[in-house]
């Protein structure tokens, strides 16, 4: 699966396309939203300790055994009685997790408040290669449930505008599915259109049993060639391409300088966040920012990132906006820029409408 959300801009951008724009942006090319089958089951697998258990006050408590006072004959009488081996029963002590423990549920606790805050939220960008306007690209977040239960669902399209637009390339999209109770990815699903040739991949994720099963099938003027299915034991946690991108939001990066996500997709590849800089910046839409200055480094060209280097814009605030994406590719430089930021109602349906309407709110 390639050219998806960060690298919106390198999908599309390839030689010999014009900045001309189409009047209205269409998802006409790209399928609707992909759901899981319901009877997908959520990741049941438990962190270390669950929220509820994480917040609740865990006092131990003493039992004062009231004293009795036994005349003579009773003392003399229960000496005289066969000494019969009791059961001490002592009240269970209470579970204290090690260091390691509570840094995971600091970090659970931490990011679940970042999902709730962004819960709703899209980021429309520009896509620029070199000078030209290319096409929109959005991602977009949204708390849903299903019969299984509670997840945020994060969705990331991108569209051609122009002569990309009518030769068939640059039609991309992702969905990716998070349990909400654990925060780990359960079903992820990419489509790819370029010109007459499709692809899409599926992934189901168990991390009761440390194991996803992806699929790949490739379409040619809507005929399959090629379907594979494998299964991939891993260890540990993992991340899918499209939400590892909402995790790196979250990194602190004031403790630390350097991050490594282990990402899945038809093998697991590692994906590394550097910290470059930290500086004020006059950021696209929102102004005068104070802004980290990433750098992520893949080592495939499966998933959100590409092989290679390229450069994020994260505000440094509560918000962790990304502003700003660049990247080399063919013949230049791809570029994106914010261009519109906003929240959704709740009770909207993340479709192909919505969508439709969103990337066509702005010019």
């Amino acid at each position: 699966m390639k050219k998806i959300i960060i690298y919106l801009a390198i999908f599309v951008f390839l030689a010999g396309c014009t900045g001309k724009k189409n009047k209205e942006v269409t998802l006409e090319e790209i399928p609707d939203v992909n759901y899981p089958p319901e009877e997908t089951p959520l990741s049941t697998d438990e962190i270390s300790l669950t929220i509820e258990e994480i917040e609740e006050n865990v006092q131990e408590e003493t039992i004062i055994q009231p004293e009795i006072n036994l005349s003579q004959e009773e003392k003399k009488l229960e000496d005289e009685m066969p000494i019969i081996a009791k059961k001490e029963q002592k009240l269970p002590k209470p579970v204290i997790p090690d260091e390691k423990e509570k840094k995971q549920d600091e970090k659970f606790i931490e990011l679940l408040n970042y999902f709730t805050s962004w819960s709703g939220e899209y980021l429309l960008y520009s896509a620029k290669w070199n000078f030209v306007n290319v096409g929109k690209g959005i991602i977009i977040c949204k708390e849903e449930k299903n019969n299984n239960g509670e997840f945020y669902h994060i969705a990331g399209i991108t569209v051609p505008e122009g002569s990309m637009a009518k030769s068939g390339y640059g039609y991309n999209r992702v969905d990716s599915f998070i349990d909400k109770k654990t925060l780990k990815p359960y079903y992820f699903y990419s489509y790819v259109k370029n010109g007459d040739k499709e692809r899409t991949t599926e992934i189901f994720f168990n991390f009761n049993k440390s194991e996803y099963t992806w699929n790949v099938k490739k379409l040619k003027k809507g005929t399959v060639y090629s379907n594979k299915t494998q299964k991939v034991k891993f260890n540990g946690n993992l991340y899918d391409g499209m939400f590892v991108f909402y995790v790196l939001r979250s990194a602190d990066f004031e403790s630390y300088q350097k991050f490594q996500y282990p990402v899945a997709m038809e093998k697991i590849w590692n994906l590394t966040i550097t910290r470059k800089d930290k500086m004020g910046k006059n950021v696209p839409l929102l102004g005068n920012k104070e802004i980290y200055l990433l750098e992520p480094i893949a080592e495939s060209d499966e998933g959100v990132f590409r092989k290679g280097k390229m450069n994020i814009w994260l505000t440094t605030d509560k918000e962790r906006v990304p502003v700003y994406l660049e990247g080399r590719v063919t013949l230049g430089t791809a570029k994106l820029s914010l261009i519109s930021k906003a929240k959704i109602n709740p009770n909207e349906k993340l479709d192909r409408a919505l969508i439709s309407r969103i990337l066509n709110s702005v010019d």
